[in-house]
């Protein structure tokens, strides 16, 4: 009996041992920033025991981005600046890196991480007009949408990675090659190895599903057609060509009223503020 897609999908994952865990510091502090006890003082104490975080955490505090008018060099007036929901957000980002560095092909990581970063930004500015989405959680599920590729390329870098390199980004025609090559797709090992890591499953869910999303038929829209819409924009703007037409109907509905082109030029200019991570 051939195997299931998820079977597939968990088979890899196993098959790659160290490389599919997460990094130990980054889940310990995302776990402390969940417990509503947690004092900025345990955080950055928690933070502080990983020199490669807090060396990150610190260099983000005082860039630009934050415009702080005088030098931020203790961990705990940065964990107090920035408040948890934003040292959260920068752990999974610094997260998500950190997983991206078991990529060997240079092309791709640079390339998966632009594109993480991107529609993450992309992501939670469209939250902005959705008062029933959680920002922090549309921010994470845009990061993390993508993690399942991150297998896939180190799985076979040579013949998945250069499809990658030279393929239609915002075509869903990649989820056929990728059954093709492997019996499963990225949504599906990317949802199963964020289960693994006891990622929430609102985060999860959007990474096995934000592809080729139905319509709705009333007026909601859910995290997984805001990634998804996320992610089209994201490819017009590094390709300059138009959003396409699908998606382009979601966002007006999404958008309720509000200017395309205003929403694009801001999703574009944040993009550009990002490069900071």
């Amino acid at each position: 009996m051939k195997d299931e897609p998820a079977s597939y999908a968990d088979k890899m994952i196993e098959a790659l041992g160290e490389i599919s865990t997460p990094s130990t510091a980054a889940m310990k502090i995302l776990s402390m920033l969940s417990d509503p006890g947690t004092s900025p003082k345990r955080v950055a104490e928690i933070i502080s025991a990983d020199y490669s975080f807090s060396a990150k955490v610190l260099k983000i505090c005082n860039s630009a981005y934050y415009g702080r008018p005088r030098e931020i060099k203790r961990l705990e007036q940065g964990v107090l600046m920035l408040g948890f929901h934003e040292i959260k957000n920068l752990i999974y980002t610094l997260l998500a890196f950190d997983y991206i560095n078991n990529i060997e092909f240079e092309e791709i990581h640079a390339e998966l991480r632009d594109h993480f970063r991107s529609v993450a930004v992309t992501a939670r500015i469209l939250a902005d007009y959705r008062p029933e989405v959680d920002n922090d959680v549309l921010y994470i599920s845009g990061l993390l949408h993508d993690i399942g590729k991150v297998i896939l390329v180190v799985s076979s870098p040579h013949e998945y990675g250069n499809y990658l390199l030279h393929s239609d980004k915002a075509s869903d025609q990649i989820l056929d090659k990728e059954m093709g090559l492997f019996g499963c797709d990225h949504q599906i090992i990317g949802e199963r190895l964020l289960d693994r890591w006891k990622i929430p499953k609102e985060i999860s869910s959007v990474a096995g599903s934000h592809h080729a999303l139905s319509l709705p038929e009333n007026d909601t829209i859910s995290p997984g057609e805001i990634v998804e819409i996320a992610n089209n924009i994201v490819y017009s703007i590094q390709s300059g060509s138009e959003i396409v037409s699908n998606s382009q109907e979601k966002f007006e509905r999404l958008l309720d009223g509000a200017s395309f082109e205003d929403i694009f030029d801001q999703c574009r200019i944040e993009i550009e503020n990002s490069n900071i991570f």
